[in-house]
């Protein structure tokens, strides 16, 4: 009897043991899912959120408000607070612009994650450097005559000489690439970048002058076909077209096409964008105006003289040739040519304002998901 009621006592303490064992084996194992489960809802929130500064990012890209630089890595967005955590975003890019990549990183809850992306882009040319200066010059300015520039802090660029004379007043950056001439009494408030200056006469440059070696800028290429179809579309082709008069001109569908030279005179203002494979010639009093994103004028092949005292609103453009600008209207806008520019005259203002074209039915910047990982 007593030997029976000795194994019950040893039974009952190795249930008992056992049944501790298993208690701890369950609590552990409990404790471990509970940690599992909240360590995975920390990851799915991390990845929220740098999947929402991904697509903050992004579409900051794709309306132009930040540009990519080539071969840098610079920041999109910094410390943007989202979902009780934050994300900061880096993007960096080859020389061609058309691939880059998105460094989307998140911290929640003293925890971090990443995401990249990479994109390969189809830019609608917002990011040439060219429609970030008032005028973007291929070859060489001449400034002579009289008139006062008051561009402010935005940048005059020309890939080569810059030569100025006259008593010409400048407000604005100068970036000469191939050196700077300067006589007269002309005065120029604004810094300058240039390999070399010199200066004769009595006017004098007031900034920091910045001597060394300058990187020149691309002139960009502007797909024309679909600004052609538009005009045809619209009943806007002509052959050398010439205008005249002071009745205002309204371009139906805001596009005409030229094939050859276009030439206007007169007081009426004019509503519209002008292309022409060859040279546009523009003068009189009446004041132009840009429809839509479109340009005001471009030349293909040919050169643009602007004269008169007719003032501009948009981007005056010489895919190939030069520009030149006599006689006092204003500009609102911004100036490019690929070939020389020349300016003579007593023209008074240049406001800058970027005018990147938009071709019609472009939607704008097109961005290709190419792979995505997590980190």
């Amino acid at each position: 009897m007593k030997n029976q009621n000795g194994s019950a006592l040893i039974t009952v303490l190795i249930i008992g043991i056992i049944g501790i064992i298993m208690s701890s084996i369950m609590f552990k194992s409990t404790r471990v899912s509970i940690n599992r489960t909240a360590d995975r809802r920390i990851d799915v929130t991390l990845l929220n959120i740098a999947e929402a500064g991904n697509e903050h990012a992004l579409s900051i890209l794709k309306s132009g408000q930040i540009s990519p630089v080539a071969n840098s890595k610079i920041k999109i967005v910094e410390d943007s607070e989202f979902n009780g955590g934050a994300y900061t975003v880096c993007c960096s890019s080859v020389s061609a612009l058309d691939t880059l990549w998105l460094f989307s990183d998140a911290v929640y809850n003293n925890r971090r994650k990443s995401v990249l992306t990479t994109y390969a882009v189809s830019w609608a040319s917002s990011v040439e450097d060219a429609y970030n200066k008032a005028i973007a010059v291929g070859g060489s300015i001449t400034w002579s005559g009289s008139g006062w520039l008051n561009a402010g802090t935005a940048v005059v660029h020309c890939n080569k000489t810059f030569s100025i004379n006259g008593s010409s007043e400048i407000t604005a950056f100068i970036v000469a690439c191939a050196g700077m001439e300067k006589k007269g009494s002309c005065f120029i408030y604004g810094d300058v970048w240039t390999p070399w200056i010199t200066e004769n006469g009595s006017g004098r440059i007031t900034g920091t002058k910045n001597l060394g070696p300058i990187d020149t800028i691309r002139i960009p290429v502007i797909n024309t076909t679909p600004y052609y179809e538009h005009a045809m579309a619209n009943g806007q082709v002509y052959s050398d077209k010439h205008l005249s008069g002071s009745a205002s001109h309204h371009v139906p569908g805001g596009v005409m096409w030229v094939n050859g030279d276009f030439k206007r005179s007169g007081s009426g203002d004019f509503y519209g964008c002008i292309i022409a494979t060859g040279n546009i010639d523009i003068s009189g009093s009446g004041d132009y105006y840009k429809v839509q994103n479109y340009p005001v004028a471009l030349s293909i092949n040919g050169k643009i003289d602007f004269s008169g005292s007719g003032k501009v609103h948009g981007l005056l453009f010489a895919m190939n040739g030069d520009f030149e600008k006599t006689g006092s209207g204003n500009v609102t806008g911004s100036i490019i040519c690929k070939g020389n520019f020349r300016k003579s005259g007593g023209w008074d203002f240049l406001t800058y304002e970027k005018s990147v074209p938009q071709a019609p039915g472009s939607s704008g910047n097109i961005f290709t998901l190419i792979s995505w990982r997590e980190k």
